[in-house]
């Protein structure tokens, strides 16, 4: 998959999203987060904005995403960070979530994800936070950023039987998979 459009456009990006839905938005996944103690794995980290809603020590913090335009924003604006984030595509291949307390993929991130990824994901004894995209949804990003990538559907039927019913709510657009 070809992520050079978000790098085109990394350097606006998150002006698209200081409307007010999306601020309202970014307070209630904040306040859905579990508590967050021990290390973490930000999948699809873009430019930080987990680090923006959650009080996260640097040195308990690891982000990926596949855009080097947008971990260059988010090293910009959190230079405690710069060592923190790698660049790196989600195909799965290269994810080992063993080692980590927490998994944390917010506003579709994890939609990117392969099968293999999601499938091991599921496997990892870690505390998960994960909003997947609702089946049909188009996402937003792709009308603001003028750009479109292809994604996986998780329909709720699979994202219980991976996570357990119990740990698999709805949101807005999201399938949000919370175990703690």
């Amino acid at each position: 998959m070809n992520y050079s459009q978000y790098d085109k456009i990394a350097s606006k990006y998150d002006t698209l999203f200081r409307d007010e839905m999306s601020l309202v938005e970014n307070r209630e996944v904040g306040q859905m987060l579990p508590p967050l103690s021990g290390s973490i794995l930000d999948i699809g980290c873009g430019t930080g904005l987990l680090t923006e809603i959650a009080k996260i020590d640097p040195q308990e913090y690891l982000g990926i995403d596949p855009s080097k335009g947008m971990l260059e924003q988010f090293t910009n604006k959190y230079p405690a960070y710069k060592d923190r984030v790698v660049c790196e595509p989600f195909d799965g291949k290269s994810l080992d979530c063993r080692n980590f307390d927490n998994i944390v993929a917010l506003f579709g991130s994890p939609s990117y994800l392969s099968r293999y990824a999601v499938l091991a994901i599921s496997q990892c004894k870690a505390r998960k936070f994960l909003m997947f995209y609702k089946e049909k949804y188009h996402p937003v990003t792709y009308e603001k950023c003028d750009v479109e990538f292809r994604h996986f559907f998780y329909s709720k039927k699979v994202l219980c039987s991976l996570f357990g019913e119990e740990n698999v709510s709805e949101y807005h657009n999201y399938l949000i998979v919370n175990c703690v």
